[in-house]
């Protein structure tokens, strides 16, 4: 793949999990709070710059990202919220993309 014309080349996304282990590591899930993690986004900017679109600032949880090579990335970040907000905040990341 490396060697492919870059016409050719597969978009590859990557997520490196280095702080959701250490983040899980220290926090856990238990009964009344979940880790979330803003997958949507990752979804989202994976497409953006699958389709050649360009990067004004980079976002934070954009570790590395080469054109060229189509290459991102991910280190996400994750927040420790309770049951019920991870359910509403996954209802709406739903809904964004039911509209997309």
């Amino acid at each position: 793949l490396r060697e492919a014309d870059a016409n050719d080349r597969p978009f590859i996304a990557a997520i490196n999990p280095e702080k959701l282990e250490k983040f899980y590591a220290k926090y856990g899930e238990d009964s009344d709070r979940q880790i979330y993690i803003r997958l949507t986004e990752m979804l989202y900017l994976t497409l953006e710059l699958a389709t050649g679109a360009k990067m004004q600032n980079r976002p934070p949880i954009i570790e590395y990202y080469d054109e060229v090579k189509r290459l991102v990335i991910f280190t996400p970040l994750a927040e420790r919220i309770d049951i019920e907000s991870l359910g509403k905040r996954y209802r709406l990341d739903l809904e964004a993309l039911a509209a997309a």
